[in-house]
């Protein structure tokens, strides 16, 4: 034990103030949206006290809501206990999630760099998702999303290894777990298995029977989740959406999912900007002038999306960047970083086949992988090494800090909230003074000054949470 902590000082170190930041954060968080209702049985009766509940009630939403099993499971169990248990699971969730991405990091560089200056690379991007901020702090957006993110980049690291090889009921399990957990992961499956089956193909150079073994999980569980009750009925209530041509679905909702994705005007969206600019450097080591063309046609489009408010150009530009990639790995024989660069983009985009595509918290997943491939690039410069490496020490302190100062100001609030809860509570006034969050905030908490007025979705679970009178009427105050 006394060598494992003497060769990994410096990573435990970082592991405990990363965690201890995290955690101070999710304690300066509250329980809002979907954490309300997913608090209450079949979420109308009580407040859910065990797991035989939990059962129920997935199945009963299961027909009614959405086909996302163990997620919600996950969720309901945690919010038995409000938010204590989640407080201390969710920054250790990160952290191992964190781990396994500076792990890949380390594995594409190949480099004998500590891997505490990984840690930090994955640490900058984990803590650059300012738009997804609201997600990481609230229960049911950090299982479906981040606790989601780290079992697959998990498996994914395990993948890139070549250690899952020839292992073929473990993969089965793993496609059937992914291929039925959340929308988003089983669209990447279908790329992985389908992925991985011509490049085992190609390599044998003959059809490997086997591995079409694969396609029994993933079929199974595409099937679970198509044809749950749940999700066929929340499709169906988008009439004017069902109504439209599947030619007039992608004319409207593909210009709007690349302009989420690959917003450059938008401050808070780093990643595109760290994703060309590690594309560009690539470019540059070629020294062709097929790399110096590209490099600028992806500058123009680029300055073209900032001048030009026409969202076919990020469409455009998408197409570029994803292009100029599947070149590169193509040209480093590096095929599973291709089937993943794949995945990863079909996940950011497969929402333009639905409702959903105003939405973009699927690019939780896309941007990150925007994030690994950037710092592979960045670890690969040898000439700039040194530099990275205390450039991005700097930077993520920077960020913690960041990330303290700003939930120390959402904890403030809503101190001064649960104050006002207990005076109605104790019959002091029937109004509940909910103060309000400034709007510079508001991207880091789901719902941050909800409910707002009777119109706000889980008003009644809201009162029903704090145990508040149904004539209780809540006002946001500044």
């Amino acid at each position: 034990m006394k060598k494992f902590i003497k060769n990994n000082k410096w990573l435990l170190l970082f592991s405990i103030v990363f965690y201890i930041t995290i955690f101070y954060c999710c304690l300066n968080t509250f329980i809002i949206s979907d954490d309300l209702h997913y608090s209450f049985y079949l979420h109308n009766g009580e407040r859910i006290t065990n797991i035989f509940q939990i059962i129920k009630n997935q199945i009963y939403d299961y027909s009614h809501y959405n086909a996302r099993l163990v997620v919600h499971f996950i969720v309901q169990f945690l919010l038995i206990w409000g938010k204590k248990l989640w407080y201390i699971l969710n920054p250790l969730v990160i952290l191992i999630g964190l781990y396994y991405f500076a792990k890949i990091i380390q594995l594409k560089t190949q480099k004998k760099v500590n891997i505490v200056f990984y840690m930090i690379a994955s640490a900058i991007c984990f803590l650059l998702l300012y738009e997804r901020r609201s997600l990481i702090y609230w229960v049911a957006g950090s299982v479906n999303y981040t606790w989601v993110f780290t079992v697959l980049i998990i498996y994914l690291y395990y993948y890139l290894t070549g250690k899952l090889e020839n292992k073929t009921i473990l993969n089965m399990a793993f496609i059937l777990f992914f291929s039925s957990l959340h929308e988003c992961t089983m669209v990447m499956m279908v790329i992985f298995v389908l992925g991985n089956i011509i490049l085992k193909c190609i390599k044998d150079k003959k059809l490997n029977k086997k591995i079409l073994l694969y396609l029994i999980p993933l079929f199974i569980g595409i099937l679970f989740t198509i044809l749950s009750p749940g999700n066929q009925y929340r499709q169906g209530l988008n009439v004017e959406w069902n109504s439209l041509s599947l030619i007039e679905k992608i004319m409207k909702s593909l210009p709007v999912v690349s302009y989420n994705l690959f917003k450059l005007d938008y401050i808070y969206c780093l990643f595109p900007i760290l994703y060309i600019t590690s594309i560009i450097i690539n470019l540059f080591k070629n020294k062709n002038i097929k790399s110096k063309i590209c490099i600028l046609i992806i500058l123009i489009n680029a300055i073209l999306c900032l001048l030009i408010k026409n969202n076919w150009l990020y469409v455009l530009l998408a197409v570029v960047l994803f292009i100029v990639t599947l070149i590169q790995f193509i040209k480093e024989k590096d095929y599973k970083m291709l089937i993943l660069l794949i995945m990863f983009y079909a996940n950011g985009f497969f929402i333009i086949l639905t409702p959903e595509y105003l939405y973009g918290r699927v690019n939780y997943h896309t941007h990150l992988f925007m994030g690994l491939y950037a710092f592979i690039s960045f670890y690969n410069i040898d000439s700039f090494d040194n530099i990275i490496k205390c450039l991005s020490t700097i930077f993520v302190f920077i960020l913690l800090l960041i990330e303290v100062n700003v939930y120390h100001e959402i904890g403030s609030v809503i101190d001064d909230r649960m104050q006002a809860v207990m005076r109605v509570q104790n019959k002091e006034t029937n109004i509940l003074e909910v103060k309000q969050l400034d709007y510079k905030y508001c991207m880091f908490h789901i719902d941050c000054n909800s409910p707002d007025s009777e119109d706000y979705w889980a008003y009644n679970y809201y009162l029903k949470y704090y145990n508040l009178d149904n004539n209780t009427k809540v006002k946001v105050v500044k």
